[in-house]
C-alpha cells in the first residue's frame, strides 16, 4: 500500500505479471484486515505526487525509493526480495480457495493426503506446502 498525494494505491499481484500493479482501493473489497508479519511502515516527508509519501511494504522496499522501479525493470537483487517475500506471504494466512489440509501426526509432524509424505513444518503459518509433492495446503497447526 502506498499514499502517493492524496491517493491510496495498493500493490496487486496479477498472474501474468512478476511484480505488483498499482491500482487504486474502490476496486477492491477487503474481505480480510490481517496485515502480514513482514510489512513495515514508512511516512516520508515528500511532497512530490510521483513518490509515495507514506509506503507499508516489506522493509527492503520502504528503505529503498528506488525498489519498485528496479523490481518493475526486473533487476535480480529486488526480484529475488520480492519473490522470497511473495512466497512466504502466500503461506501466512489460510487460502480460502484451497480446500486440501495436510494431517497432522503429532504435535511437530504433517503427512501430505496426495503423496503420503511426512515432514516438519518449519512454520506454523496458515498454509504449507509439501517438500515431496509440492501441494499447497492448510496447515492444521495453524492458530
Amino acid at each position: 500500500m502506498a499514499l502517493f498525494g492524496n491517493y491510496l494505491w495498493y500493490g496487486v499481484c496479477e498472474n501474468s505479471i512478476e511484480y505488483p500493479v498499482l491500482k487504486r482501493p474502490h476496486l477492491f473489497l477487503i474481505k480480510n484486515n490481517r496485515i502480514s508479519k513482514y510489512w513495515t511502515y514508512l511516512n516520508r516527508d515528500k511532497t512530490s505526487p510521483y513518490s509515495s509519501s507514506a509506503i507499508l511494504t516489506f522493509a527492503e522496499w520502504t528503505d529503498d525509493d528506488y525498489f519498485y522501479d528496479s523490481l518493475t525493470e526486473g533487476y535480480e537483487k529486488e526480484v529475488k526480495i520480492f519473490t522470497e517475500y511473495k512466497a512466504k506471504m502466500d503461506l501466512e494466512f489460510p487460502d480460502l480457495l484451497i480446500s486440501d489440509r495436510a494431517e497432522a501426526i503429532d504435535e511437530e509432524w504433517l503427512l501430505c493426503p496426495f503423496c503420503i509424505h511426512a515432514w516438519q513444518p518449519n512454520s506454523k503459518d496458515g498454509m504449507v506446502i509439501c517438500p515431496q509433492c509440492n501441494k499447497k495446503l492448510h496447515n492444521p497447526f495453524y492458530r
